[in-house]
Parts: C-alpha cells; structure tokens; sequence
C-alpha cells in the first residue's frame, strides 16, 4: 500500500492498495511512447543491478581466510594422519594459550592468535636457536622446532625426522626467525642427540663421519681448498653404526669402538 499528499498545503493522505498502484503504473507505462517505455524499463534494470551488486559484493572490511586450527585439523585429516588432542596447555613466553596433541605419535604444541599478524609478531620474538623466547630462556628436553603459518604457531619439541617433514608439508618450513643456525664448530655437541652420520667429504670425495645434525657440508669449499693446498686424501670411509658426543665433540663409532 501506498500513501501520498493530497494537496500542497493539506496534511491529509490518500492512501492506495497494492492493486490500485499496480493499476496505476500500468496505464501510465502504457500512456508511454516506446522511447520513453525504453528508458523507464532501462532504468528499472540499472537500479535493480546495483542492488544486486551492493548485497552480493563482500564488504571491504571483510578479512580474507587465514590458515587457522580448523584448517590444520581439516589437512591432517585429509591425509589419514592420526591426531589425538591432550589438552590445553600455557606457557609463560606465548601471549595465548595453546593445544597439546598427538600427531602420528609426537606430541606438538598448537597456538592460535587473532590473527596472521599477530603469530609473526610472536614467532619474531623467539631467538635463532630456539633457546630463548623474549627475556625467558629455556632449556628444552631435546631440539625446539616451530612453525608459523597464517594464525598458528607450531611448536614441537623432538627429533623425530617424519614428524618434522609432516609439519612441514602442512606448515612449510620452519620460519626464519626459529630456524636453527648452523653450528661455527661443525663437530661441535653437547648431546648424543645432537651428532649423525653426515657426508662431510675431503679431497677424494664422499667422507662418512659423525657430526652436529645442523651442519651443512659444503663439498664446493672442501674441494677448492683441496686445490688450493695441493692435498691429497685416502678414498673411502670407515663403515660408522652410531655417534656419541664425547668432550663436547661428535664421535663415530664401529659397533661401540671409536673410529
């Protein structure tokens, strides 16, 4: 229904049903040349797209999804990856409270912040080695490893090879504030834990021995050093089955007897 004025000066309304204004329109549009039927039906579709623009078009304040826990959870799913949550959890250098759960059978850390921002301003804070986040140093249980990606921030706290390459086709690699910083001393340990079975290489080639899980051979320098000096070094490598960290140093052993 419809009301309008019924005269410039009264305060009195005419008003029309649904029908009558139906009735109205009608004849008016028929009153219309084709001319101006053209422009009064071109007018009616203008209005009517933009209002169909105006409530389709998201508005721009609207965030754009960030990677978050459901979207993890959702991921691991979709690869069969067993996960069992533990719990919440609280540490005193996160700014959150995080989620403890299981994950093929490790244990990781899950914190979630307000937003992407936020959880690289929180990564941002935790020193190269992972042994020191803000003004708090901690002495981990074995080797820290985090991961940030949109919300998250990942910790897991192991060594496990195929725990960490999950985490990382999930999260990608570790972030550049928390990647472990390869070792000055490339033989350098303080635990059993921290030496494996690395290809360090000398002037023949391929050379097995035990050292810091962090350090990177570089067999270009090896080799031009080899040049350099005109050295020479016997081909082939002892047959190693373990390391051990002896006086802070990695050591190869053949079945318990040093190499």
């Amino acid at each position: 229904m419809s009301c309008v004025r019924s005269g410039h000066m009264s305060r009195s309304y005419t008003c029309r049903s649904d029908v009558e204004e139906f009735i109205r329109i009608r004849v008016l549009f028929q009153g219309m040349d084709s001319a101006q039927r053209w422009v009064y039906t071109a007018v009616i579709f203008l209005i009517l797209g933009l209002l169909v623009f105006i409530f389709r078009t998201p508005s721009i304040n609207q965030q754009p999804h960030e990677f978050d826990s459901i979207s993890f959870d959702e991921a691991l799913h979709t690869q069969k990856i067993k996960v069992e949550p533990l719990g919440f959890v609280n540490q005193p250098f996160f700014s959150v409270a995080g989620q403890r759960m299981l994950v093929d059978g490790e244990e990781i850390q899950v914190f979630e912040y307000r937003n992407g921002a936020m959880a690289r301003l929180e990564a941002a804070t935790i020193a190269p080695d992972g042994n020191m986040i803000g003004t708090t140093t901690i002495n981990w249980i074995a080797t820290p490893h985090f991961y940030q990606k949109g919300k998250l921030l990942v910790v897991y706290i192991g060594d496990n090879a195929a725990t960490q390459a999950i985490l990382s086709s999930f999260l990608g690699e570790e972030t550049t504030a928390t990647r472990r910083m390869p070792p000055k001393d490339p033989y350098a340990c303080t635990k059993n834990s921290d030496c494996i079975v690395k290809d360090v290489r000398n002037c023949c080639g391929e050379y097995l021995r035990c050292a810091n899980k962090d350090y990177i051979p570089n067999s270009t320098a090896v080799m031009e050093e080899c040049k350099r000096t005109n050295t020479a070094s016997l081909c082939g490598s002892p047959e190693i089955t373990g390391c051990t960290c002896l006086a802070n140093t990695c050591i190869s052993l053949q079945n318990g007897d040093v190499v």
